[in-house]
């Protein structure tokens, strides 16, 4: 998948969201335009990713069975795919979340779908699946060994975020007074994901955090889910700053392999 046909994914699937919210908020049926979009086939015609949800009723997995019912919502809802949760406090913990999902999925095959490349982003939508993208809020489970990251990326971990809140072995969350952004460790670690291909996840990350993560990460960096400060002043909200040094960043090709391109801030 190119740049172009990421952005048109992204963009369409940005679409069918903020048509939602407006749907939802808009004022009683008698009262919509004739001419409002058709929400069932702009979600049947476009790939919709929740960057962070749970496609389980409740959370941590004591029990994966779903119900008949939990199954139909999870095929009726329209979503391509999900950013889910699986890090715990403890490394046994998280491998045991990550051990529930992959039984979800073998247990239900023709609802499921684990995300292991961009790929089956595009064959669960293609099946009528809901795509499943393993992630983690928490580091504390890599503690004290960064080889984790090999571990948990070989049990299918796509997507990590360097903090949650407080401070973390990688870096400074957004509760964090002092702001000190990423540790040596956590250089350590967004260099070793993008070897790995874990996707480095910004969210939840306090400022100079989330400007150190930007600037160090040689592959495209995400922000899951937060909110725009300009908007609304919250402490996990991010700044136009922020933001902006995400969209500056541009594909610049590599001196020894020109075939190859890295990421890099702009200016």
């Amino acid at each position: 998948m190119n740049r172009r046909e990421f952005l048109m994914t992204t963009g369409s699937a940005a679409i069918a969201m903020s048509t939602l919210h407006s749907v939802l908020l808009a004022k009683p049926s008698s009262d919509v335009s004739p001419t409002s979009p058709d929400i069932a086939a702009l979600y049947r015609d476009s790939i919709v990713i929740d960057a962070l949800s749970s496609p389980f009723p409740d959370f941590p997995l004591s029990d994966p069975s779903l119900t008949p019912g939990n199954v139909q919502q999870v095929k009726s809802s329209g979503v391509t795919a999900v950013n889910f949760t699986v890090s715990d406090r403890t490394f046994d913990d998280t491998v045991k979340n990550i051990a529930s999902a992959q039984a979800l999925a073998d247990d239900y095959p023709d609802t499921f779908l684990l995300v292991r490349r961009h790929s089956d982003i595009a064959r669960a939508k293609r099946e009528g699946k809901l795509g499943v993208i393993l992630g983690f809020q928490s580091v504390s489970s890599l503690e004290p060994d960064l080889s984790r990251l090999d571990t948990f990326r070989g049990l299918g971990v796509r997507i990590i975020q360097l903090s949650y809140n407080l401070r973390s072995l990688l870096g400074d969350g957004c509760m964090e007074p002092a702001n000190s952004g990423l540790s040596r460790r956590g250089q350590e670690a967004v260099a070793r994901m993008n070897q790995l291909g874990i996707a480095v996840d910004l969210s939840h990350c306090g400022q100079k955090t989330t400007e150190d993560g930007i600037a160090v990460s040689t592959k495209p960096v995400l922000i899951t889910h937060a909110g725009c400060s300009a908007v609304h002043r919250h402490p996990r909200n991010k700044d136009d700053r922020e933001l902006k040094a995400l969209a500056d960043r541009e594909p610049v090709h590599d001196s020894q392999d020109p075939s190859r391109t890295k990421s890099a801030r702009s200016g």
